[in-house]
């Protein structure tokens, strides 16, 4: 797939394990790409401080052309290598998010109660001390919380969340990690069959289709609806984990990386 120009990566459980360094043949991969004058950006559900912690842990060789973070906001890399909003998206979510939690306060006072009062699970807030989301203690428990959160949300469609392994981020229904990768797109005016996206959680699931990406993939520790999600826009399962799972998608597609 010699027309593939960008390649969205998600970062935790895609990118990296347990083990936070870049394995060598991702990093190989990953130069080569950038040498061939390809795009490369990491689309992930952390949040923008939390993120770049990430990317230093990495340790590439090479660094993101850009970085999505909260699986909506999009920053690019400057002549500085220093982060910068791209365009006026990331203005427009943040006030998008903060009107919904103006007018949806009564929801969100009454989830926070409801679960700040079970001990085991953890409440996210962010930088300005407003709740965001939840940490269950064990992924059968969040799925439980899903359906409690979606009895609580009835009424409210423009409530959604996204959630990866234990945790959980609310968020407006019209952002998730697709909707990103396409503005991204837009400004770059780049197309669906120029693009490979890779994950394995289901706040990926958005930008795992052919709507938004031509070759899609995931790593073997996929979850299982991610990789029914991948394997019915014909993309491609991994026999191995992580980042190598990632190296095995880059082989199986054939991408030109000189």
């Amino acid at each position: 797939m010699e027309n593939i120009r960008l390649w969205s990566t998600d970062f935790d459980g895609t990118l990296i394990s347990h083990e936070p360094h870049c394995p060598p043949e991702l990093d190989a991969a990953l130069a080569a790409h950038k040498a061939g004058g390809g795009l490369w950006v990491v689309n992930t559900g952390r949040d923008f401080d939390y993120a770049c912690e990430g990317l230093e842990e990495f340790a590439a060789s090479v660094t993101p052309d850009f970085l999505m973070t909260n699986e909506r906001e999009i920053f690019r890399a400057n002549a500085n290598g220093q982060w910068e909003d791209y365009g006026d998206w990331n203005r427009r979510c943040t006030e998008t998010h903060d009107r919904l939690f103006a007018e949806t306060a009564e929801f969100f006072t009454r989830t926070e109660k409801h679960f700040a009062q079970r001990r085991d699970f953890e409440i996210i807030r962010d930088h300005a001390g407003r709740f965001v989301g939840i940490v269950a203690p064990a992924q059968d428990e969040l799925a439980k919380a899903i359906v409690e959160i979606k009895k609580f949300a009835d009424g409210h469609p423009d409530i959604s969340f996204q959630h990866n392994s234990v945790f959980l981020r609310f968020c407006h229904a019209g952002y998730d990690k697709g909707v990103a990768l396409a503005e991204l797109c837009r400004l770059e005016n780049l197309v669906p069959a120029e693009v490979f996206a890779v994950g394995d959680q289901p706040n990926d699931i958005s930008m795992l289709t052919p709507r938004y990406a031509a070759a899609l993939a995931c790593p073997a520790n996929a979850a299982d609806e991610v990789k029914a999600a991948v394997l019915r826009g014909n993309g491609f399962v991994a026999p191995r984990p992580y980042g190598l799972g990632v190296v095995d998608a880059i082989e199986h597609f054939e991408f030109r990386l000189t």
